[in-house]
C-alpha cells in the first residue's frame, strides 16, 4: 500500500550482483510495528540482523533467508482505516516468484473472461469524462494516517465508470507480481487519464480495492516524448496500463472485477477537456487484465520467523493531536464536489518547548468544467521554546484553466507576536499535456 511498493519490487528483480531481501507487508506510509493494517512485525530487529551480517560480520544466515517474503491478503470488508487484514506471509526465491504463470481474462460486454474463451463479438463502451469520480478510493497514493485513509467500498464510483466482471471463483486464485490493464482505446479529447481499478466483488455484491493503475493517455508511447490523444474516428490504440504491485489471494465463490475511470479524484488534477474514452473489446480488439498467477501446486519456500511483539521504546515528551477531518461535500447548485483534508497536532519537548503544526486543503472540481479545478491550502507551524516563539503561515492556491496552472503562495511570519517576514509568489505554469 505504500508509495514505494512497486520500485522495491524492481530493486528486488534487477539487483542481481549482491544479496537482496525484500519484505512487504499490508503497512501504509508508516513504520512496520505499528501501521495499519496489521499483522505487524519488529522491522528495527530486522534491520539489527542485516547489520550484523554486513558489518560485523556475523554469520547469522541472513543471506541465505528467501529472497522476497510478502503478506498474500484476503478479502476483508472495506474500510478506510483497518486494524488488521486476513491472509498469510508467504515466500520466494526470486522476483518474479519461479512459478508464476501469466492469467488473461478478455474484456466482455460487462464481463471479464478467461483468455482462452473466445469472446465472439466486437464491442465498444462509451466513457463520459467526469472530474469527480475516484472519491470511494483511497485518499493519497500511499496512504497514511488519519485523515488519509484506504479506500471504501468502490460501488459508488463503479455506477459513474465501466466495469468487467468475472463469474464467481470456482477456486482461490493467488497473484504476485504486476497486473496490467491491456485496453483498445479511442477518446473524443487529446488530453486524457486512464483509470483502472482492479477488485474483488463479495456475493454481497461489495466491491473491495485490490490495486489501481493510473495512465496519461498522452504518456501511452513515452513517458519523455508524450503525445496527444488521436481524435479521429476509429483511431484505436492499445494501451498498456500497470497496476499496483500486488500479493493478493482472490476467494472462491467471489468475483474479479475491473473498472475504467477518467479521474481519481482528488488524488489526481483532472485532465481539462470534456469528451469520453470508447474500450473497444472482442476479437479484432482483444482489451485484457493480464494477472501474475501463482498456482496452487508450486512449492515455494517457508518463511522466516519474525519478531512479532511490540517494540517498547520511552515516550519522550507528549502528542496531543487536533481532530482530523476527512470530507466529501457536493454543491448542487454550483454543480462541484469539494473535498477538505485537515491534519494538526503539536509535541511537547521534556525542556518544555512546543511545535505545533497543521494543513488545510480544500479541493473543487466540476465535471461540467473539467478544466477549471482548484486547490486551496493553509498550513501553519507554531514553534514556542527558549524564550522565544515563532509563527509560521503559509497559504496557497493552484486553479486550473485549459491552458495553465496559476499558483500562488503568500508566506507570513511572526516573532513573538510582531511581524518577521513575509512573501508572496505568483506563477503561471503551462499544463503541457497535463
Amino acid at each position: 500500500l505504500d508509495t514505494y511498493l512497486d520500485a522495491a519490487f524492481r530493486i528486488q528483480e534487477r539487483c542481481t550482483n549482491a544479496a537482496v531481501r525484500t519484505l512487504v507487508g499490508n503497512w501504509v506510509h508508516s513504520f512496520p510495528d505499528d501501521a495499519y493494517p496489521g499483522p505487524n512485525l519488529d522491522w528495527q530487529h530486522e534491520m539489527v540482523r542485516f547489520f550484523d551480517r554486513y558489518l560485523k560480520g556475523v554469520d547469522n544466515g541472513w543471506e541465505h533467508e528467501p529472497a522476497l517474503v510478502w503478506y498474500e491478503r484476503e478479502y476483508a470488508a472495506p474500510e478506510p482505516f483497518p486494524a488488521s487484514w486476513p491472509g498469510r506471509w508467504r515466500a520466494g526465491a526470486a522476483f518474479p516468484v519461479p512459478g508464476t504463470v501469466v492469467q488473461e481474462l478478455r474484456l466482455g460486454p460487462g464481463t471479464l473472461g478467461q483468455g482462452d474463451q473466445e469472446v465472439q463479438e466486437e464491442g465498444v463502451d462509451a466513457l463520459p469524462h467526469l472530474a469527480t469520480v475516484g472519491t470511494s478510493g483511497a485518499l493519497s497514493w500511499g496512504a497514511g494516517g488519519s485523515p488519509n485513509g484506504l479506500a471504501r467500498d468502490l460501488r459508488p464510483d463503479e455506477l459513474r465508470g465501466l466495469t468487467y466482471t468475472s463469474e464467481p471463483l470456482a477456486e482461490g486464485v493467488s497473484v504476485i507480481g504486476q497486473p496490467w490493464a491491456v485496453l483498445h482505446l479511442t477518446a473524443s479529447m487529446p488530453v486524457a487519464t486512464c483509470v483502472v481499478r482492479l477488485s474483488e466483488v463479495s456475493p454481497a455484491g461489495v466491491s473491495s480495492l485490490v490495486a489501481t493503475g493510473v495512465l496519461n493517455l498522452t504518456h501511452r508511447l513515452s513517458d519523455v516524448d508524450p503525445a496527444p490523444m488521436p481524435t479521429r474516428p476509429r483511431a484505436t490504440e492499445e494501451v498498456r496500463i500497470p497496476l499496483r504491485v500486488s500479493g493478493y489471494r482472490f476467494s472462491p465463490g467471489h468475483r474479479i472485477r475491473l473498472t475504467v475511470l477518467t479521474s481519481y479524484w482528488p488524488v489526481l488534477w483532472p485532465s481539462p477537456f470534456p469528451g469520453e474514452i470508447r474500450v473497444h473489446h472482442g476479437p479484432a480488439a482483444p482489451s485484457r487484465l493480464v494477472l501474475p498467477v501463482l498456482p496452487d501446486d508450486v512449492v515455494t519456500p517457508d518463511v522466516p520467523a519474525y519478531r512479532t511483539d511490540p517494540v517498547v521504546m520511552r515516550d519522550v515528551g507528549s502528542y496531543e493531536e487536533d481532530v482530523p477531518a476527512w470530507r466529501i461535500e457536493e454543491d448542487i447548485l454550483r454543480g462541484t464536489v469539494a473535498v477538505t483534508i485537515f491534519d494538526g497536532g503539536g509535541s511537547t519537548q521534556e525542556d518544555g518547548s512546543r511545535l505545533y503544526s497543521s494543513e488545510r486543503l480544500v479541493l473543487t472540481a466540476s465535471d461540467a468544467d473539467p478544466a477549471h479545478a482548484r486547490l486551496e491550502s493553509d498550513v501553519v507551524y507554531r514553534w514556542a521554546g527558549f524564550g522565544a516563539e515563532a509563527d509560521i503561515s503559509a497559504r496557497g492556491l493552484i486553479a486550473s484553466d485549459e491552458g495553465v496552472f496559476d499558483v500562488t503562495v503568500a508566506l507570513d511570519v511572526r516573532l513573538d507576536g510582531e511581524p518577521f517576514f513575509s512573501r508572496a509568489w505568483t506563477e503561471r505554469i503551462p499544463r503541457n499535456l497535463v
